[in-house]
């Protein structure tokens, strides 16, 4: 028969009931088929079977759980095809060239192209899955030796650091490939002696190759990008080490390193990745300038505690940009629950940015603004925060930036603060948009209610003059539209 199906991978949910779960394409042998719950390896007639019409049939067949093996609700059920790249056929010269036996190679030469594809799609898992029954498996830090030739080391357990030792020491023609089965943790890679950037993180469901180049160095082959099959989360702490994988809260990474890899080895996928700072005060900036980026859409969320925002302080100093995003990202920021102490300015949006403050937030006092929108960056808030200081102002915008509600929320001041500027400053063409319908604001404080000049627009759709507050009436000029 014919190979017409290119499928080579199959991914179910469990649901704690489900037993039978199915494949559609050609295996030749029960153990061509390797089963994973959440990257952990199942073990054939133990956790499962294969019925024998399953074998065989081009059309596929079942891998059907044993008793007491039923995958539990929300646990990702991988069936992956892992062919041996061998060949069994022994033709006899001057005999019958039998048709059987030439179409079963053909289809077989078939699968291994469809395994190398697949490989290439999933960083490298697939592509060379035969060497599993070859593998070495680890569960702890673990250091390469010469006895590892030709071997696939498997992590089933993680975090984990594996290292090479000095090029020199090994074998020419040294080469051993890396598995990293989890779904949701990274494997630190090393070299000894130390390499300047050749370090690097083996990311979820990954393989890569290593071995001993000319000049007792080593090379590397390994997928650039993890492309993300779901929503991730990188946890930060001021006690983050770099050496952490930073996927499990009980492992965070540094606030740098975090930043470093989402632009560095990520793809979005078109998901959301999302920071997540653990309580605790921080002193250094979350800077995504015009030169920070991420590939694959989707969505960075910068989170740290939406119920209690002051158990996740940003205390930057004078000048600077707490939280700064220049320039038109692969998708939006958000921002949710954290206190802003610091003298400079607390969110910058810029340059076609877009940001939303989508969780509580608690702005202190600063020297600086609260908010700003400038250079046609865009900020939409749509989740209720607390003002607990003054500013020059609280809202800022300017050269075609805006800052707009889009949900019903209030901004609830926890004292009568002075904003020495305005409580709303709009100028160049921006805009802020606090719409009575949806704006509402607790609380008063000190000085102008707005400033809005040369062409920009404030409105607020019904709000009145004293929509903001201020101890002091709102001024207009040079074109400037309050409404």
């Amino acid at each position: 028969m014919t190979v017409t199906n290119t499928a080579n991978r199959w991914e179910y949910i469990g649901d704690g009931v489900t037993t039978t779960f199915p494949f559609t394409n050609l295996i030749f042998a029960a153990t061509d088929l390797l089963v994973t719950w959440d990257g952990a390896l199942k073990v054939l007639t133990t956790d499962y079977t294969i019925p024998g019409e399953g074998i065989g049939n081009h059309d596929g067949g079942n891998v059907v759980f044993t008793p007491g093996n039923v995958p539990p609700p929300g646990v990702v059920v991988t069936l992956v095809r892992a062919v041996p790249e061998t060949q069994l056929a022994d033709l006899e010269a001057r005999k019958a060239l039998p048709a059987d036996v030439v179409e079963a190679g053909l289809d077989k030469l078939t699968v291994l192209v469809q395994q190398l594809r697949d490989g290439f799609e999933y960083g490298g898992i697939g592509a060379h899955e035969g060497w599993r029954n070859q593998g070495v498996v680890k569960a702890g830090a673990f250091t390469i030796a010469a006895a590892d030739q030709g071997k696939t080391i498997i992590c089933e357990s993680a975090p984990w650091t594996l290292t090479f030792p000095d090029a020199a020491t090994m074998p020419e023609d040294f080469v051993v490939a890396l598995y990293n089965p989890s779904f949701t943790r990274a494997i630190l890679v090393t070299f000894q002696p130390f390499f300047v950037g050749l370090d690097y993180w083996l990311f979820p469901l990954q393989t890569q190759f290593v071995g001993r180049a000319a000049g007792s160095r080593w090379w590397v082959r390994r997928s650039l990008r993890w492309q993300l099959l779901g929503d991730a989360t990188y946890y930060v702490s001021p006690a983050g080490l770099e050496n952490n994988d930073g996927l499990a809260a009980t492992h965070p990474t540094t606030l740098y390193d975090a930043l470093y890899r989402i632009r560095r080895d990520l793809d979005f996928n078109a998901l959301t990745v999302t920071l997540q700072f653990a309580a605790g005060t921080y002193a250094d900036a979350i800077d995504l300038g015009e030169t920070v980026n991420w590939v694959g859409g989707g969505k960075l969320m910068l989170r740290g505690d939406p119920v209690t925002p002051g158990n996740v302080i940003l205390n930057t100093g004078p000048g600077i940009n707490t939280i700064l995003v220049a320039g038109v990202k692969s998708g939006p920021v958000h921002v949710s629950g954290f206190a802003f102490t610091g003298a400079g300015t607390h969110i910058a949006a810029f340059s076609g940015a877009h940001v939303g403050i989508a969780g509580a937030c608690a702005f202190g006092a600063t020297a600086g603004f609260h908010v700003v929108a400038s250079r046609g960056a865009r900020v939409y808030i749509s989740a209720a925060y607390t003002i607990d200081g003054g500013a020059t102002a609280h809202f800022k915008t300017n050269l075609g930036g805006h800052i707009g509600f889009i949900q019903a929320v209030a901004a609830t001041l926890s004292g009568t603060f002075n904003f020495g500027g305005a409580f709303a400053d709009a100028d160049s063409g921006a805009t802020i948009h606090a719409a009575a319908g949806l704006a509402s604001f607790v609380g008063g404080a000190t000085g102008a209610r707005y400033n809005v000049a040369t062409n920009a627009v404030i409105a607020t759709e019904g709000g009145g003059a004293a929509w903001f507050p201020g101890s002091v009436a709102g001024v207009t000029a040079t074109g400037g539209q309050y409404t």
